[in-house]
């Protein structure tokens, strides 16, 4: 305590005026944690009946049956005949020894591959005289089952299975009367395989559960399996072009879509990366057709079936291959013996 006569130290302060200690402020609001946001749920996947696996037996079974009948090309001699001296060494690509006046005529036999499988295939079953016949029979049957297959793996998620199996079961019943043994099965199986492999980056979706798959942009690799398949194609029929041209068509509809399209911006119709991934599928499509024995000649020769050679129009009013070259258009192409 101060004494009377001392001079107070202003530094010093009472022990009745001590400033209380200063409490923390109280926050205006308190920050809580951000809530964990739950990953999306993922559809539960479908079940399917024992309904639908029957169905799905009915419309291979149906396959099989519209391929299973004889054969009645009678083409089937020559492609067997080809094969043979194929594999015997008699025949060299570009020269045809079957037709008179083809000297000097470069011949583009893009079913060369056909001819020598279809040979192996009759002579390792014991040929004319074994069975040889009806190893080509199974063989054409089993393509045809193959074929229904692709067809109701298509349709299978974006119709449901019952749309998928009838819109199968007609295509096989439209297509039956040409499941005959020639390397026009070989297209419809490839141009099913092709369209397959279009649509598959659109049904594979490794990171669905995470949400991820609609951010991931689509590559070239996504399509990979299209090019041994035009390798195989263009070495097997003339209709090869098919192939290219679906890839072509796709492109050109998803450059439609992503410009003028109302689902632009729907991930399930278009994802990043599809147009440049299309393009360069596009052309390394059309540098591996160029790998066969024929190069570039093998673009320049339609199939026959186009008549656009100038000996299918004597060919067409020939009672003999009338029903082989009859458009399906033509008033008399339903009449037994013709067009079926």
């Amino acid at each position: 305590m101060a004494t009377s006569g001392d001079t107070p130290n202003p530094t010093q302060t009472p022990d009745a005026f001590t400033a209380p200690a200063l409490e923390p402020a109280m926050p205006d609001r308190i920050l809580l944690p951000p809530p964990a946001v739950a990953p999306p749920e993922t559809p539960p996947r479908q079940q399917r009946s024992w309904l639908d696996y029957l169905l799905v037996a009915v419309v291979l079974g149906f396959a099989f049956l519209a391929g299973s009948f004889p054969a009645h090309n009678s083409d089937l001699w020559l492609h067997l005949a080809t094969g043979r001296d194929l594999a015997a060494g008699k025949v060299h690509f570009g020269v045809d020894p079957y037709s008179q006046g083809a000297q000097g005529v470069y011949w583009v036999n893009t079913h060369w591959l056909y001819d020598l499988i279809t040979y192996a295939v009759f002579q390792g079953f014991g040929g004319i005289e074994g069975r040889g016949g009806s190893a080509l029979i199974l063989l054409k049957a089993l393509m045809a089952t193959l074929l229904a297959v692709v067809m109701l793996r298509l349709g299978w998620r974006r119709g449901g299975l019952w749309a998928s199996a009838v819109g199968a079961a007609l295509a096989v019943l439209a297509l039956s009367p040409w499941l005959a043994p020639h390397p026009m099965i070989v297209s419809y199986l490839f141009l099913a395989l092709t369209l397959y492999f279009l649509e598959r980056p659109h049904t594979s979706r490794p990171d669905e559960e995470n949400g991820e798959w609609a951010a991931k942009p689509i590559s070239f690799i996504a399509y990979w399996p299209l090019l041994p398949l035009f390798i195989l194609w263009v070495n097997l029929d003339s209709w090869f072009l098919l192939g290219p041209l679906t890839v072509a068509l796709v492109l050109l509809g998803q450059v439609l879509q992503a410009n003028y399209g109302p689902s632009r911006d729907d991930p399930e119709a278009f994802r990043l990366g599809e147009t440049a991934a299309l393009v360069q599928v596009l052309a390394a499509c059309l540098a591996v057709c160029l790998i066969n024995p024929f190069g570039v000649y093998a673009f320049l020769t339609p199939p026959a079936q186009l008549g656009l050679f100038p000996a299918m129009s004597v060919l067409q009013h020939d009672s003999a291959f009338r029903g082989l070259l009859m458009s399906p258009f033509e008033a008399d192409y339903l009449r037994p013996g013709l067009g079926w």
